[in-house]
């Protein structure tokens, strides 16, 4: 059997800007950036703009991702997939969850 190796997640998703709350861009940017603090920060504000933003519950979840906080990160896109139904991007991030969930978890076996 060959060696199970860490997923390293790196930030690749496609977040959509908007006028109206520029926010969303800016988080999307740091994250891309490798400052997952800052953009949780821009996503944060661009709640306060509109607490119903599809795109900043996707960014937070991508946030908790990076930390590893799988159930956190799949609450917050339960949020955004809430709040904009029709975009399956959100739905695909859950499931995207439980692969790299599980195979950090079979490295983490492996290395026991």
């Amino acid at each position: 059997m060959g060696d199970i190796e860490p997923y390293i997640y790196t930030y690749n998703e496609k977040v959509k800007g908007r006028k109206e709350n520029p926010s969303i861009e800016l988080a999307a940017k740091a994250c891309a950036a490798g400052n997952w603090d800052q953009g949780e920060s821009y996503a944060l504000e661009a709640l306060k703009v509109n607490a119903n933003e599809a795109e900043a519950y996707f960014v937070l979840g991508l946030v908790e991702r990076n930390r590893r906080n799988w159930n956190a990160s799949n609450s917050y896109f339960e949020k955004a997939a809430s709040a904009d139904p029709s975009n399956a991007k959100y739905r695909n991030a859950i499931l995207r969850n439980g692969s790299f969930r599980r195979n950090e978890e079979a490295y983490n076996a492996q290395m026991r």
